[in-house]
């Protein structure tokens, strides 16, 4: 049965990235849409679209389907948001979506034109490094102090990267391994100083 859609709507600030300007280089030169695929999954099978900055003469039936729909988007230089009718076929495009409300017909699923944002690494968890030196500097008197060594192989040369060579002088010297974040190991308790021995009776 057919569901009458929500008067309530359901305010949301999917990820988008606003579409560059572009600027002819020469006078007469038409513009291009940007390249861009509609493929980033804002909601899937609800009962949700995109309510805002609708594009009516982007909208209708598509028979072919979701890719045609979305492709029809990624033509438009305006249309940034999809709004995919499952069963219907029925494809709503838009040029933004700050705000969902809830339709009829459904399931409903919204694509933006745009990626998501990039994930941020973990940051680095502080671990214990090593200064291990090669065979050549070991056999020639060179310990992890060697200038020249830091300021030209930490990081850069080959055999210097796969072994961690002066892993903890590399990085205190500001040419650190991916990865390494060196902290000083922790010292050992003081030792006790020896007691003093009975006096004679």
């Amino acid at each position: 049965a057919k569901r009458a859609a929500s008067q309530a709507d359901q305010t949301v600030r999917p990820h988008m990235l606003e579409p560059g300007a572009l600027t002819p280089s020469s006078a007469g030169m038409s513009l291009r849409p940007p390249q861009k695929a509609c493929t980033t999954p804002v909601r899937e099978d609800d009962d949700f679209r995109c309510d805002d900055g609708r594009l009516p003469h982007l909208t209708g039936f598509e028979e072919e389907g979701l890719p045609a729909c979305q492709s029809r988007c990624e033509e438009e230089h305006e249309c940034a948001f999809v709004s995919y009718w499952i069963n219907s076929k029925w494809c709503s495009l838009t040029s933004s979506c700050d705000t969902l409300r809830e339709a009829g017909n459904g399931p409903i699923s919204v694509y933006s034109c745009f990626p998501p944002p990039p994930t941020q690494p973990p940051p680095l968890s502080p671990g214990t490094c090593t200064n291990r030196r090669t065979e050549w500097m070991a056999d020639n008197g060179y310990d992890c102090s060697w200038t020249f060594g830091l300021e030209n192989y930490c990081n850069r040369e080959s055999l210097w990267v796969a072994d961690r060579i002066c892993q903890k002088a590399c990085f205190e010297a500001g040419f650190a391994y991916d990865g390494d974040f060196c902290v000083k190991p922790p010292s050992p308790p003081p030792s006790p100083s020896p007691s003093s021995p009975p006096p004679l009776p």
